[in-house]
């Protein structure tokens, strides 16, 4: 959903503008700008979300936030940029970096950092 939506046929491409909220299963990912790609069958290729990014998954408990999200489901992967992209389990563990790469297959998220940069990860441990 969105307040605007601009759509090509000729282009296989979607625009969606103001408060976007894309869902799909348990997952929904927020922003204030999308475009989605088509593929000549009109199933989606590829989705990139900007502005004020907001991903979570209800089944996983796992939530991410950053600048751009770029959603490809046919590879199973979801890129996530910011200065630092944002990620946060069910348990609290965090990892944070320049871009997060989200595995749907094995669950795993790669993190890398930024030129000069670094990672930060989080763990939480529970004692017995």
């Amino acid at each position: 959903t969105a307040q605007r939506l601009r759509y090509s046929d000729a282009e296989k491409l979607a625009v969606f503008e103001g408060e976007v909220v894309a869902s799909r299963g348990t997952q929904t990912a927020r922003g204030d700008r999308a475009e989605c790609r088509f593929d000549s069958a009109n199933r989606i290729d590829r989705t990139i979300l900007d502005g004020h990014v907001a991903l979570e998954d209800r089944a996983t408990g796992r939530r991410g936030s950053g600048a751009r999200a770029v959603d490809e489901p046919k590879a199973g992967t979801t890129n996530l940029a910011g200065n630092p992209a944002v990620a946060q389990d069910a348990h609290g563990n965090v990892v944070k970096g320049a871009v997060l790469t989200f595995r749907k297959e094995s669950g795993s998220v790669e993190v890398k950092a930024g030129e000069g940069g670094r990672i930060e990860s989080i763990y939480q441990t529970r004692g017995n």
